[in-house]
């Protein structure tokens, strides 16, 4: 998605929830996913979510790191530190491996 512009928080806030839009609709598991915080790194933000209402139970809601100059969105996971993910993907373009 490389549009030539630096991708800021307020974007990368946007990219992560259109990916989350549709968290939380399972009939069995209703609940709203909201951004709660956006972090910078070096190469672009770490966007946090959870749940808008304040008794909803959530398990496995990694944050996605953005890249600053591509504007991709990439899941992390919740097994590691971010930080660790935040090195992966540093070192490897994904923050998995």
């Amino acid at each position: 998605m490389n549009t030539g512009a630096l991708i800021d928080a307020g974007r990368a806030r946007e990219l992560v929830e259109e990916r989350i839009a549709g968290f939380g609709k399972h009939p069995h598991d209703r609940w709203t996913p909201v951004i709660t915080r956006v972090e910078g790194f070096e190469r672009g933000w770490i966007v946090y979510y959870g749940a808008a209402e304040p008794d909803a139970m959530l398990a496995g809601n990694a944050p996605f790191i953005v890249d600053r100059q591509t504007g991709d969105a990439h899941a992390t996971g919740t097994a590691r530190p971010i930080e660790e993910y935040i090195a992966n993907y540093l070192r490897t373009g994904d923050p998995h491996q």
